[in-house]
């Protein structure tokens, strides 16, 4: 008897801190990282750190979730945009990088 254990996909760190960007530019569009940081209660070299391809725990990515309507942990981590409200999703479509490979 065989057993199938899924291996979760590896997700490069700049993938998500791509998408933390975009979220930033389409969300507040001119707003500064420290801006955004101190706006949705993260410390800003805790932001930067996630914007520049630091680990993003659940915990950090669950709060953004929680603060900004429409958005999903599947599109922070994976790039999902299927979840997002329809207003999330046309703010980012402007911001969407292409997924390779």
């Amino acid at each position: 008897m065989s057993v199938m254990v899924r291996v979760p996909k590896q997700r490069p760190k700049n993938a998500v801190a791509t998408r933390l960007r975009q979220l930033r530019a389409a969300y507040e569009p001119g707003v500064s990282a420290s801006a955004f940081a101190r706006k949705y209660g993260f410390g800003v070299n805790q932001w930067l750190n996630f914007e520049n391809g630091h680990s993003l725990p659940i915990t950090a990515a669950a709060k953004l979730r929680r603060q900004i309507p429409g958005l999903t942990l599947d599109w922070i981590y994976e790039g999902e945009m299927a979840g997002l409200s329809y207003r999330m999703a046309e703010l980012l479509r402007p911001h969407s990088v292409v997924a390779l490979g």
